[in-house]
Parts: structure tokens; C-alpha cells; sequence
């Protein structure tokens, strides 16, 4: 996928009221934004998120200095300029 910047030209907003990471997720995937790796990360990160702020039993200390690299460099590749 090549290094491609959201912007609301992109006509990729979620249409729902109370948008959820997974109507952001579709959206870009529709627009061609992100491909199936980039949705997979996606998924990676909002569970990882999730868990450690519900305390989940799967939450690990070791996935937040990992957590926190994937979501910079998803903000640095696709940021609006």
C-alpha cells in the first residue's frame, strides 16, 4: 500500500451517529486507505487498548511499548498535512 494521507476528500467518514473504531476501520478499507494488513493492525491495536483498559486477563505488559510504536507509525503514515 503506498503512503497515502486520510483527508476528508477521501469521502471516508463513517455515515453512523456514534462511529466505533470498527466503522472507522471499514470505511478506509472501502476507501482503499488501508488494505486487509492495515485491518488487521487495526484489530491488533483496539485490543490490545481495549484489554488494558478493562483490566482483561489477556492484557500484557510486554504488548504496550509494541502498542504504543504500531500507533505512532500509523498516525506518522497516514497523517494529514
Amino acid at each position: 500500500m503506498h503512503k497515502q494521507q486520510l483527508r476528508t476528500s477521501n469521502s471516508c467518514a463513517p455515515t453512523t451517529p456514534r462511529p466505533t473504531i470498527e466503522n472507522f476501520k471499514q470505511s478506509l478499507y472501502s476507501a482503499q486507505i488501508i488494505d486487509k494488513i492495515g485491518i488487521k493492525d487495526i484489530d491488533w491495536m483496539a485490543g490490545v487498548g481495549n484489554a488494558a483498559a478493562h483490566n482483561l486477563p489477556e492484557y500484557e505488559d510486554d504488548d504496550v511499548p509494541q502498542l504504543f510504536q504500531r500507533v505512532t507509525a500509523f498516525l506518522v503514515r497516514f497523517s494529514v498535512t
